[in-house]
């Protein structure tokens, strides 16, 4: 348990700053666990809180970065690919090109972007940019781990078929949860 603990504190801000990306790739990665265990760690004076919110802003932007120049590159392609839609739990089918344009107008309804000339091309506005982020990234980032580590958390049945990926996952889970017992945030 002790050697979990060391190796989260050992290597805290690269294995946050890699959680985080591997979320934002849509991979399963449980970066929110992570982000709670940092700040317990930066709380008990094993890593700092600047350098763990400089791993994580970090690792955030360059994603979004990423993103970005994919949907600037691949445009349609990029929307319609199998990790966008499962952020937004939808087929390929039901978001169509007039989709789009309804959600662009009521986007510019709200002034949070505007047309770029005669072009095609949108861009987001700065007070459109900080809407989207205070009800966003709060939500996303702080409330939803809260609210998850705050459920009342009753045994599982476990797997029908369990699997060997089964075995894996229920040995994290009790190693996360030792590591949290350990810095006294489990009860």
């Amino acid at each position: 348990m002790k050697d979990t603990v060391q190796f989260l504190a050992q290597h805290g801000y690269w294995l946050l700053a890699a959680a985080i990306l591997g979320r934002q790739a849509c991979l399963p990665v449980p970066a929110n666990l992570l982000l709670v265990a940092a700040g317990a760690l930066a709380r008990s004076g094993r890593l700092s809180l600047p350098g763990i919110l400089a791993a994580a802003v970090t690792a955030f932007a360059v994603a979004d970065i990423g993103w970005y120049q994919a949907g600037r590159r691949w445009g349609d392609r990029t929307l319609h690919s199998r990790p966008v839609r499962a952020l937004g739990k939808q087929r390929a089918s039901e978001y169509s090109a007039r989709r789009a344009a309804c959600d662009l107008k009521k986007l510019r309804g709200k002034n949070i972007v505007r047309r770029i000339g005669k072009t095609h091309r949108y861009e987001a506005l700065p007070k459109g940019l900080r809407a989207m982020a205070a009800l966003v990234v709060p939500r996303d980032k702080a409330v939803k781990p809260l609210l998850a580590a705050a459920q009342q958390l009753r045994p599982s049945r476990g797997a029908q078929n369990p699997r060997m990926l089964d075995a894996h996952y229920e040995t994290i889970r009790t190693a996360t949860q030792g590591v949290f017992q350990e810095l006294g945030l489990a009860a």
